[in-house]
C-alpha cells in the first residue's frame, strides 16, 4: 500500500498528498513485515517438535523417530496362548508382530496386533496366514538343518518298524506296514516286507566305496602291472593315471585283482584308482 502511494506521489503536485495517510501507509506495512517475520520464526521453531512441521533426513526422506509407532513395528515372541492373551500396551502396540512359537511345528503361530485394548483377547490380533510347511528341520550329523536338503543327505537307521509315523491317508502306523499297504494300493496284492529287506540288501554300503586307492608295482618307466588290494566290482573300476581317467581296454585290462596297462608310468608317476568292492 505504501508503495503505491509513493509511486502514485510521483505522478502528482506537491502538497496533494496526505502525510498522515503516507505514514499510516508506511505503519502497515512494518506491522505486516514484522507478523511474516514471527510466523516465519514459528515455523522454524515447529520444524520436528509436537503438533508441528515433520522434517526430512539427507535423503530427502522422514526421520524414522518421527513416524507413528504403527509404521515401524516390534516383533515379540511368546511360547504360549496364554503368554500372548497376557500381554500389555507396555509390551506391544498396534502393527507389532507376535510370534507364538510353541516348538511344534502344528501348533506355531504368527499375529499382528489390531486393537492393543483388546491384548488379552484373541479380538486384538489377526493372524497372519503362511502357506503350509513341510519339514522344519532335519538332522545332519547330529546338527539340525533347515531348508532344502538332497536326498543323499537323507539317511534313516534302525529297523523299519522302528520308524514310526502317523498319516491319515495310512492304517499302518510304521515305514514297514507301510510299504506293504502301499503295494495293496497299487495292484491289490499285499507283499511281504522281507521283499524289501532283500531289495536293500543289494544296496552298496559307504564301507564298499574306494576312492584315491593306490595302485601296488614298481613304477620305474618299465613294469605295466599293478596290482588292487582287493577285487572290483564288474564295472566299477576307474584307473588314473597322474590325474588322467584312463579308458578300459584301450588303455588297460584287468583280471582279478592284477591291472595292466598299456603304458609304463615313470619314475615319480601317481597311479591310483576308485571302484565299489566286489561282492564277498
Amino acid at each position: 500500500m505504501a508503495r503505491s502511494l509513493i509511486n502514485a506521489a510521483k505522478q502528482i503536485a506537491p502538497e496533494s498528498i496526505s502525510l498522515n495517510l503516507l505514514a499510516q501507509s508506511i505503519q502497515d506495512s512494518l506491522a505486516q513485515v514484522a507478523t511474516n517475520k514471527t510466523n516465519i520464526e514459528d515455523i522454524i521453531a515447529s520444524k520436528g517438535a509436537a503438533s508441528g512441521i515433520a522434517t526430512l533426513d539427507a535423503g530427502g526422506k522422514l526421520n524414522t523417530n518421527q513416524l507413528p509407532a504403527l509404521a515401524i513395528g516390534d516383533t515379540v515372541t511368546v511360547t504360549t496362548e496364554a503368554a500372548m492373551l497376557a500381554l500389555t500396551t507396555a509390551e506391544v502396540k498396534n502393527g507389532d508382530v507376535v510370534v507364538l512359537n510353541t516348538g511344534d511345528i502344528a501348533t506355531q503361530k504368527t499375529y499382528c496386533v489390531v486393537d492393543s485394548t483388546k491384548l488379552d483377547s484373541l479380538d486384538g490380533y489377526r493372524q497372519l496366514l503362511f502357506p503350509e510347511q513341510g519339514v522344519a528341520a532335519i538332522m545332519r550329523g547330529g546338527v539340525a538343518q533347515t531348508g532344502q536338503v538332497s536326498l543323499a543327505e537323507v539317511a534313516f537307521t534302525g529297523a523299519a518298524a522302528d520308524l514310526a509315523f502317523s498319516n491319515a491317508g495310512f492304517i499302518a502306523t510304521n515305514v514297514s506296514a507301510a510299504l506293504v499297504e502301499l503295494k495293496a494300493a497299487n495292484d491289490g496284492l499285499v507283499e511281504d516286507i522281507a521283499d524289501v529287506t532283500d531289495a536293500v540288501a543289494l544296496k552298496v554300503s559307504l564301507a564298499d566305496l574306494k576312492f584315491n586307492v593306490a595302485l601296488t608295482g614298481d613304477i620305474d618307466g618299465t613294469n605295466k602291472v599293478f596290482a588292487l588290494p582287493e577285487a572290483a566290482a564288474n564295472d566299477t573300476l576307474c584307473v588314473f593315471w597322474n590325474g588322467q581317467m584312463l579308458k578300459p581296454t584301450d588303455d588297460y585290462s584287468v583280471s582279478g585283482t592284477s591291472v595292466t596297462m598299456i603304458g609304463s608310468p615313470d619314475a615319480g608317476d601317481k597311479v591310483w584308482a576308485n571302484y565299489v568292492k566286489a561282492a564277498a
